[in-house]
């Protein structure tokens, strides 16, 4: 048997301490950085409805690529002064401080990266495309600083990494909201218990109730007997003009309020669990697309699927149990039969350029909407 050959780097580095945890700070040739990362003894943990534990959006290379020209000697020469972020999950696995250097020996037969990039993933894939494509010179000196972050015993290291990504992403810059709502429901979890679909809504606060609605959205489109099966963007997925809501939006539509309470709320003081919400939610758009069929087909072509149906449609669903007394779970043609009287429920007043869009966008918007359509639903 052949033994793996184990490859070593040492880096001149300074041992650190925040709170007893050990953090290290050095610098790394953008060129060793682009072969650690080509070798995955670096990566990111990227998320996916099949691999849900990662928390990184998928990379966009052309922004990436940008990333190479700007400190190209050949482009911009621009400075990359800020630090990336590294972690280091599992404390056992030979990245160690040793007398003034942080040794990382690595092998190709490694089964996992040894550290975790939180923060500059872009940057980290811009410098590996730059040497790769030539757009980097190999002759130029262009150190990367890093800071190291080394996990500890006490915590899981998968919670506290995805807690760094988020601070991060919502402090200092912008981070697409439906993806860190899915590792604030990752958190959660870990602190109170996994969120299924027999877990009760509760009563709360927005931040709250926040993981209940990214897990009732995560059911939706996950589930092939949903009508919303596979339509909603997912985090991380590029948004297209495709007419079809983020998961972010549609997980605001569930928390916005209108007309009384929003829906989740709605749900939470009427005693319904997360599968019931999903059932109740599936049965309303169900009906919904069967009397608008084009609308689905066709999304970009109509509001239904768009931030103002979302929205609306969603906050009506209130004022449909609390005026028309429905059972706790209506089945779809129960639905149907309250929908097909409100007058502006037709497919020509929801397609482009039809009366839907003269209420414009926003929250306003959203609001105008809804009021209208309860309105309409007290006439029926």
């Amino acid at each position: 048997m052949v033994e793996d050959k184990v490859d070593r780097i040492e880096l001149p580095c300074i041992e650190g301490r925040q709170h007893g945890r050990k953090i290290y700070v050095c610098t790394i040739p953008g060129s060793v950085l682009a072969d650690l990362y080509s070798r995955k003894v670096i990566d990111v943990d990227e998320w996916t409805p099949q691999h849900r534990d990662g928390y990184q959006r998928t990379p966009v290379v052309t922004r990436a690529r940008r990333f190479a020209r700007f400190i190209s000697d050949k482009g911009e020469k621009g400075i990359s002064p800020t630090s990336l972020l590294l972690y280091q999950r599992d404390i056992t696995n030979g990245v160690h401080y040793d007398n003034g250097n942080l040794v990382i020996p690595f092998s190709d037969n490694m089964k996992n990266p040894l550290l975790y990039i939180v923060d500059g993933q872009h940057r980290t894939l811009g410098i590996s495309e730059g040497y790769l494509h030539g757009i980097l010179n190999y002759e130029i000196e262009f150190d990367i600083p890093v800071v190291v972050l080394v996990g500890d015993k006490s915590i899981d290291p998968y919670i506290e990494e995805a807690s760094q990504f988020i601070t991060i992403n919502t402090t200092q810059k912008r981070v697409r909201t439906d993806l860190a709502n899915q590792q604030l429901l990752k958190i959660r979890s870990a602190k109170s218990g996994i969120i299924s679909a027999n877990s009760q809504l509760i009563v709360g606060t927005k931040k709250e109730l926040q993981p209940f609605a990214t897990a009732i959205v995560n059911t939706l489109t996950d589930d092939e007997k949903s009508p919303w099966f596979g339509k909603i963007v997912r985090p991380g997925t590029a948004r297209a003009e495709s007419g079809l809501p983020s998961q972010g939006q549609f997980e605001d539509s569930l928390m916005d309020s209108y007309i009384g309470s929003s829906l989740i709320d709605f749900g939470a003081s009427g005693g319904y669990n997360i599968g019931e919400m999903v059932t109740v939610l599936g049965q309303y758009w169900a009906a919904i697309f069967e009397l608008m069929p084009n609308s689905i087909e066709n999304p970009k072509n109509y509001y239904v699927t768009k931030t103002l149906g979302i929205h609306a449609l969603n906050a009506l669903l209130p004022s449909i149990f609390m005026l028309k007394r429905l059972d706790k779970i209506p089945v779809k043609e129960d639905f149907k039969k309250i929908l097909n009287k409100i007058e502006s429920f037709s497919e020509d007043q929801w397609i482009t350029g039809g009366e839907i869009g003269s209420y414009g966008g926003g929250k306003s918007a959203f609001r105008n909407l809804t009021i209208e359509l309860h309105k309409q639903l007290l006439e029926t």
